[in-house]
């Protein structure tokens, strides 16, 4: 190999060096950060007097989960358009979705929240749920089953 030869090697590598930028970089260590987002319970709720039992009922119960659910409430005859991107285009007293379902497995039972709990309210809006299976059902969110 000639003096040439060997001037254009060293000058080709030193220019690649260079180009690629063959310098000492610190390494950045990367940090997984896993965003938990805290669980939704969303209520639309109509603001009559019939209702207002329940509503104390579910604060009541969901002063638990502070700071561990973030709870939206929302007035069936206000909130027009969360309603209906919910769907909800019939008379109801009461719709809790938890996560965006409102239905929900409660010990191996599905169990929809929707009108009124079963033991309150006029028995024609009554629906198939209670307090205490919708408290279970935060409760299973707040624990991530």
């Amino acid at each position: 190999m000639n003096k040439f030869n060997v001037v254009k090697t060293i000058s080709l590598i030193v220019l690649f060096l260079f180009v690629t930028g063959c310098e000492k970089k610190e390494e950045k260590k990367s940090e997984i950060i896993v965003d938990k987002q805290m669980p939704v319970v969303e209520i639309l709720y109509m603001n009559h007097g019939p209702v207002q039992p329940v509503l104390k009922k579910m604060r009541s119960e969901f002063a638990q989960f502070e700071n561990k659910v973030e709870f939206k409430w929302y007035d069936f005859e206000k909130d027009i358009e969360f309603k209906s991107k919910k769907g909800i285009d019939y008379h109801t007293p009461l719709v809790v979705w938890i996560n965006n379902s409102n239905i929900v497995d409660i010990d191996g039972e599905k169990v929809t929240f929707s009108g009124f709990p079963k033991d309150d309210g006029p028995e024609f809006a009554r629906g198939q749920w209670n307090i205490s299976q919708l408290v279970k059902a935060v409760q299973k969110v707040v624990k991530g089953n």
